[in-house]
């Protein structure tokens, strides 16, 4: 029975690997970036930022851990009561001349110049604040000003880029570590694409006799609308999770529980629910995926040492995520 599992198991792996190649055409492609923004006073008179960095949206103590070459000394930079998952966010801000009195301000963040994908934020303010922001990426954006008196005025399109350092930390308000399996460097020098399968730990209850959400109205927004998460795979057991038939993330979300044992051999104790997780991940129509466990550690971290492994991360990057 274990080698039936087993080969039945590589028929799914070697499966996903040909759907996930073949549905997402350049999904390794490493995107090009400068870091300039521009700086000059515009023809409508705004003044934006001057900028020669690179934005990163790690943390000092992420930066660290990311930066140990012996992982075994983790512990001295994590700590499984604490939330240290959080990314860094990116503040946008502008000034312009004149005293005629302002209704609001309107700000577009988009990867491509036509905007054809914006996060646009409304502020009464002159700045933005924007999170989960992609490593290695370059950015586009424009600020346009409401006034009172029904006039308005855009600004020229100023750019930024971010680090090129994985993995893509994501802030979603009440639950924690989440992040992009997307980011890192294959063995071929390409990255694998980000914004389709994604990490984390549970999203509501575990243990109970309802399904209580942990996501805060804003997480919830932040999940369905900007990483617009189209299915939910959990890897809770019975005890933990048996009476959800849902996600909390909404009922347009698909809900797939196949509940994993973490301990013992994890391969040979899961094999059948790997080839069903496999099976979610190969068909195009599922994504954005997220998928989780409780913590979101030893489930999920079995689950996503296989992914990235088989699109080709380094043993050292999967050890490090």
């Amino acid at each position: 029975m274990k080698a039936f599992q087993k080969r039945s198991l590589s028929i799914i792996i070697a499966f996903f690997v040909l759907a996930f190649t073949l549905s997402f055409a350049g999904c390794f492609e490493q995107t090009e970036y400068n870091s300039s923004y521009e700086s000059a006073r515009d023809t409508n008179g705004f003044v934006l930022p001057e900028s020669t960095a690179e934005v990163s949206i790690h943390t000092e103590l992420q930066k660290q851990y990311l930066s140990l070459e012996n992982l075994y000394n983790v512990n001295k930079l994590a700590d499984g009561t604490k939330e240290l998952s959080r990314p860094l966010s990116h503040t946008l801000s502008w000034n312009r001349d004149g005293d005629k009195p302002v209704a609001y301000a309107r700000v577009s963040l988009a990867e491509d110049i036509s905007f054809s994908d914006a996060d646009v934020k409304t502020v009464m303010t002159d700045s933005a604040q924007f999170y989960n922001l992609k490593v290695g990426t370059k950015y586009y954006w424009k600020v346009t000003i409401a006034y009172k008196d029904g006039s308005a005025v855009t600004s020229n399109v100023a750019t930024f880029s971010t680090e090129n350092a994985a993995p893509r930390n994501i802030f979603i308000d009440g639950s924690t570590n989440w992040r992009d399996m997307g980011g890192w460097t294959t063995s071929s020098q390409k990255t694998v694409k980000q914004g389709l399968i994604y990490r984390t730990g549970r999203i509501n209850s575990s243990n109970n006799t309802e399904s209580i959400s942990k996501l805060t109205y804003l997480g919830l927004a932040e999940a369905t609308e900007h990483l617009k998460i189209k299915t939910e795979i959990d890897l809770r057991g019975e005890a933990e999770s048996s009476y959800i038939t849902k996600s909390v993330l909404g009922e347009n979300v698909n809900y797939y529980r196949f509940s994993m044992n973490y301990e013992g051999t994890m391969l040979d104790n899961n094999a059948n629910e790997v080839k069903r997780v496999f099976e979610v991940l190969g068909d195009i129509e599922n994504y954005p995926v997220i998928f989780h466990c409780h913590i979101g550690t030893d489930r999920t971290g079995f689950v996503a040492y296989l992914i990235n492994g088989l699109l080709g991360v380094s043993k050292q990057d999967l050890y490090r995520d």
